[in-house]
C-alpha cells in the first residue's frame, strides 16, 4: 500500500471521501476528520507547513501521507490506520482495539482496488 492509497481508504473511512464533511462535535474536518490538534502535532513534527495559497485538503493529505510513511516503516497499513483512528498505536491483542474500525478499512481497501500487503 502506498501513502496515497492510505490515504484514499482514510478519506473513505472517515468522511465518504467529502471534503467539506464535520464531525466529532465540530472538531473533526475534512475527508480525513483530523482535529486541529493531530494537524498541528504532524505539521510541527513532519515540519510541513502549509504552502502559500495551498488548499486545506491538499495540506492534510501531505500530512496523512507523511503519517503513513513514517509510521510503515515499523507496521502494517492496518496498524497505522489504528494509530491515525485512536491517536496511539494499539495491536490487535490490546484491549483497545477498534475491531470495527479495522473492519471498515479492509473492507474500504478492498472497494478501492486496494491490496493491503
Amino acid at each position: 500500500m502506498t501513502a496515497a492509497e492510505f490515504c484514499r481508504v482514510i478519506a473513505e473511512i472517515e468522511s465518504s471521501n467529502v471534503a467539506t464533511a464535520w464531525g466529532d462535535g465540530g472538531r473533526a474536518m475534512g475527508r480525513y476528520q483530523v482535529h486541529p490538534a493531530w494537524v498541528w502535532t504532524y505539521a510541527t513534527a513532519f515540519k510541513l507547513p502549509p504552502a502559500d495559497f495551498e488548499k486545506w485538503d491538499d495540506w492534510v493529505f501531505g500530512l496523512v501521507a507523511q503519517f503513513f510513511a513514517h509510521y510503515s516503516t515499523a507496521d502494517g497499513p492496518l496498524e497505522v490506520a489504528m494509530r491515525f483512528h485512536l491517536g496511539h498505536l494499539s495491536r490487535m491483542s490490546d484491549a483497545e482495539w477498534d475491531g470495527e474500525y479495522a473492519a471498515k478499512f479492509v473492507e474500504a481497501a478492498v472497494q478501492l482496488g486496494i491490496a493491503l500487503g
